[in-house]
């Protein structure tokens, strides 16, 4: 049984498609200051927001958001959250 070539594959298709068990893991690997807030609740928005514009918490801007890696967040928070850029 073949599929019209127009035919759309569901997204739980696409990611069982190399793995007929179980879907793949997909958890995330960057994170934006709302979605970090839930993983570090002491560490406040505008705490977040000193680390991004310092350059101490690397980012990439998409549109009016930050976006960065969750492992340099965790890394950020480990070394107390500093904002200066010394």
């Amino acid at each position: 049984m073949g599929r019209d070539k127009h035919e759309f594959i569901s997204q739980y298709e696409l990611m069982t498609i190399n793995n007929d068990t179980q879907p793949m893991d997909t958890k995330p690997v960057t994170a934006t200051v709302t979605t970090a807030r839930p993983r570090h609740p002491g560490v406040g928005r505008g705490q977040l927001y000193k680390g991004l514009r310092s350059g101490r918490l690397p980012s990439v801007r998409n549109g009016r958001k930050y976006v960065f890696a969750i492992e340099d967040l965790d890394r950020w928070v480990w070394q107390g959250c500093p904002t200066d850029k010394d």
